[in-house]
């Protein structure tokens, strides 16, 4: 597994950062506080999820955000993840398998790759610090020596030899083979033992409570006997005294019925008649003032209601249309508005193309030129230019070439007319060399007869610049180009031209939309005028305007309508409202003269009277209500009231006294016995003897399991230890010989493990001699040792190099010769697993890169 890159959006105080990572060795170097600790624990989050995972108890959680956000890129067995860790509410876990997409999402679960190493584990193992080899030398020698023998190097296990000797002391505690002492077992045995025969005594005891329960359940069964025959006299007694008054109350009732004056009549009328007249005669009273009231409100309401005029309903019924009105007058507006813009980027390019113009032409634009220069074909002219200048230095070269040849021939001539001009003097002087004058002469007219023609280049030899000049003029279409450009110059003239050709094809498109956008306005313009004049509004003033204050119209008239909408409606409600009092009104006088009729008829025609009337008849009937209701609470038969006697009470009353007597004596009985039971049960409590019996007899079946289990785990450990140790320990120690010869420079070529009598000792080869560990030894020699041992350890623990190994200022106490050493073994350890070297020392960092080429990344807070 390779960590290929880090990118945090917040962690601590990293922000928005991202750290690329190589799959050998990776060296931070920063000063104290810069933020190496945050990457480490970044690192272990991404491996091994948040602890704590509470956002407000975890101390890299970010101050202002208030959150951790970051992700990894990483790489195991070809495969390329990213890994997403965020620490919000709750934490969460995506692990994203880039070459298909898939998605495992959890909350803080372990990456699914290293699950067979515990956070503990990387923790204490492959990671290494200064202070973890100090506390070495802070230990004695022989705790040194365990740790690596029995712990082969790390504090994260405990020694196997006390791990077993733990297990038998807790065996021991619990049974003993040799019978000594008095393990959990014997006394579990000897308690259950005295519990089975308390168990026999107690059952001996509870058949004397049988015997004495069935007695005491024999007189409870005659006491309920007694209590129920009791209970029927009792209530005979009752009844026999409710008869007398039912008697009285019965004499009463009939003799009020005989009083109520037409009685057949009265039964059917109500009980309310009187409270419903009076009612009746108030609401009537109410209803008059409410019709009243709403009469004149409706009144009202009519005044209010105004008519509406032609032009206003013609305003109306276009308002109908107001969305599109609206909606076109915008679209006006913005036409508008792109119109002014459109001509505004005419203006400005038409500035610009003049610009440009007379920046290379240094003349300003004239009429027709436009359409010439957009006519020109730029990559026609760039060919035709650039066969100008190759024709005018071809020209010149050959210029140049005649010249010289003219000027050696010229030297040649000159050297000859001098020699000959010699030889002349010499033979006019020298007569015996009057023959070399003749010679002279000879020569001289030579060279003058080549200096007297001017050689000129002929025209054939010439590159014809007059014709591809006309192809210029054809192509520009008699636009003129400046000298300069047939100079040579021409480069950055005919990408200004093309600039200049570009800027009037923009020109003309601008020219052709703000054309459109014209059309489309005067198109808007005329349906805006057809819909105006549907309402015979004049729109000579414009289209704007009498838009604009028809739209004021229009909202005016409506909200008017609104407004004569609600009279309308408020003048419908009050016209419901009063023929719903009215129909009220009627219905109550009817019945309120229904009521003076039948008072009336209780008079015989005088309504006084006949309220008086009913007023005795509704008395008499309140009281028989009260007299039948008292009757009703009493269950009687009428049969019985001329059968019952005096004496009949005295004889129950005798009776239940009789009964009463002995109810007391079996009582007293009742509680002799269970006295009796009582006193029993508490000798022997059979059912707590059963529970503690059940208890100890699972107690003692639970620890002979955990015996078993015990004797079976301290074997399985001490064979695996010594398989373990079998297998490993001697790889471990050769990998550890190995790690130790080449940072000691082969000082100490060989470590050894010394067994005798179960007795483990380190030695070390020196030399070709065997000397004990126990021997003082340098603090860097014993955290050297050390630091080979937890290097050998952790290539056993993780064969297949999935975890990186975290050293943190872990060589700070080694020599510059063993440091040397020690990072070509870090170096070679990188060729398969990642290694992150942390340092605050930045020299120490600048070495590493220098010798070894190592990733070097520099941390700043």
């Amino acid at each position: 597994m390779i960590i290929n890159k880090i990118n945090y959006k917040t962690y601590g105080k990293i922000a928005d950062k991202e750290i690329n990572l190589h799959s050998g060795l990776n060296v931070f170097y920063g000063e104290n506080e810069s933020g190496k600790s945050t990457i480490f624990n970044s690192i272990y989050t991404t491996l091994f999820g948040f602890k704590p995972t509470n956002r407000e108890k975890h101390p890299y959680t970010n101050w202002e955000k208030n959150e951790i956000i970051f992700s990894a890129e990483i790489s195991n067995l070809e495969e390329l993840f990213l890994i997403e860790r965020s620490l919000k509410s709750v934490p969460k876990l995506n692990v994203v398998q880039l070459s298909n997409g898939s998605v495992q999402t959890s909350r803080n679960d372990t990456l699914p790759f290293i699950k067979n190493v515990s956070d503990g584990m990387f923790e204490k193992v492959f990671y290494l610090s200064a202070e973890d080899l100090n506390a070495i030398d802070a230990d004695t020698w022989e705790t040194v020596q365990d740790k690596m023998i029995f712990n082969y190097g790390s504090d994260y296990l405990k020694k196997t030899s006390d791990v077993l000797l733990s297990l038998e002391q807790e065996v021991n505690s619990l049974w003993r083979k040799d019978k000594r002492g008095n393990p959990q077992i014997n006394q579990l045995r000897d308690e259950i033992g005295r519990l089975k025969i308390r168990l026999v005594e107690a059952e001996e005891c509870y058949d004397s409570i049988k015997i004495e329960s069935e007695n005491l359940e024999r007189v409870k069964a005659e006491q309920l006997s007694n209590e129920i025959l009791k209970k029927e006299r009792e209530n005979e007694l009752k009844q026999l005294r409710k008869i007398i008054p039912i008697k009285e109350l019965v004499e009463k009732i009939q003799a009020l019925k005989s009083k109520i004056y037409k009685k057949s009549e009265f039964e059917l009328i109500p009980y309310e008649l009187l409270n419903d007249m009076k009612s009746k005669e108030d609401a009537l009273g109410k209803l008059k003032v409410r019709t009243n009231q709403l009469y004149e409100d409706i009144s009202e309401v009519k005044r209010q209601i105004l008519p509406m005029s032609e032009q206003d309903k013609k305003l109306y019924d276009l308002s109908f249309e107001l969305e599109t009105l609206k909606s076109h007058q915008s679209e006006l507006m913005r036409l508008e508005q792109e119109e002014h813009s459109k001509l505004e980027d005419v203006i400005k390019i038409g500035e610009k193309i003049e610009a440009q113009y007379r920046l290379l032409y240094g003349k300003n634009l004239e009429d027709g030129i436009k359409e010439r220069l957009k006519k020109v074909q730029v990559l026609d002219l760039i060919s035709l230019l650039q066969k100008y200048a190759e024709g005018t230095e071809a020209n010149r070269i050959s210029e140049m070439q005649n010249n010289l040849k003219t000027a050696d021939t010229r030297k040649i001539n000159y050297f000859i007319a001098i020699l000959g001009m010699i030889l002349m003097v010499l033979g006019f002087f020298f007569k015996p060399m009057q023959v070399v004058s003749f010679l002279g002469i000879g020569l001289m007219g030579y060279s003058l007869a080549n200096l007297l023609p001017m050689r000129r280049i002929e025209n054939s030899e010439l590159v014809d610049l007059t014709s591809i000049y006309d192809q210029i003029v054809t192509t520009t279409h008699g636009v003129e180009l400046p000298e300069y450009v047939y100079k040579g110059d021409s480069q950055r003239f005919l990408s200004k031209l093309e600039l200049i050709i570009t800027l009037l094809y923009e020109e003309e498109f601008l020219y052709e939309k703000r054309a459109q956008i014209l059309a489309q306005k005067h198109t808007l313009e005329m349906q805006l005028e057809k819909m105006l004049n549907q309402a015979d509004l004049e729109t000579s003033r414009g289209i704007h305007l009498t838009l604009q204050f028809a739209l004021l119209q229009m909202d005016n008239i409506i909200s008017n309508i609104e407004i004569e909408k609600n009279k309308k409606i408020k003048l419908a409600h009050l016209n419901e409202n009063y023929e719903q009092a009215m129909s009220e009104y009627r219905q109550i006088e009817n019945d309120l003269n229904q009521i003076y009729d039948t008072i009336s008829h209780f008079g015989d025609g005088d309504f006084q009277m006949g309220q008086e009337q009913l007023l005795r008849n509704f008395e008499i009937q309140n009281s028989l209500k009260v007299f039948q209701a008292e009757l009703d609470n009493y269950q009687y038969d009428l049969d019985i009231l001329g059968k019952v006697e005096v004496t009949d009470v005295e004889r129950i009353e005798a009776e239940i006294s009789s009964l009463q007597l002995k109810d007391k004596e079996l009582t007293h009985v009742i509680i002799q016995l269970n006295a009796s039971v009582e006193n029993l049960k508490n000798k022997y409590n059979l059912d707590e003897i059963k529970s503690e019996l059940l208890f100890n007899e699972e107690a003692l079946k639970d620890v002979m399991r955990r015996r078993d289990e015990l004797m079976v785990t301290y074997e399985i450990i001490k064979w695996s230890d010594e398989q373990f140790r079998i297998k490993n320990q001697p790889n471990i120690i050769h990998r550890v010989s190995y790690f130790m010869s080449v940072m000691t420079d082969q000082r100490y070529s060989q470590v050894l493990i010394k067994e005798e009598d179960n007795q483990y000792e380190l030695q070390f080869v020196v030399d070709g001699e065997l000397i004990s560990a126990n021997r003082a030894f340098s603090k860097g020699t014993i955290q050297q040792l050390y630091f080979a041992y937890r290097l050998a350890v952790i290539e056993a623990m993780d064969p297949e190099n999935q975890l990186p190994l975290v050293l943190d200022e872990a060589l700070i106490n080694w020599d510059q010769n063993r440091f040397e050493a020690t990072i070509k073994i870090l170096d070679e350890i990188s060729k398969n697993r990642q290694i992150l070297f942390f340092t605050c020392h930045r020299s120490l960092a600048m070495h590493m890169d220098k010798q070894l080429g190592v990733n070097l990344i520099e941390v700043n807070s």
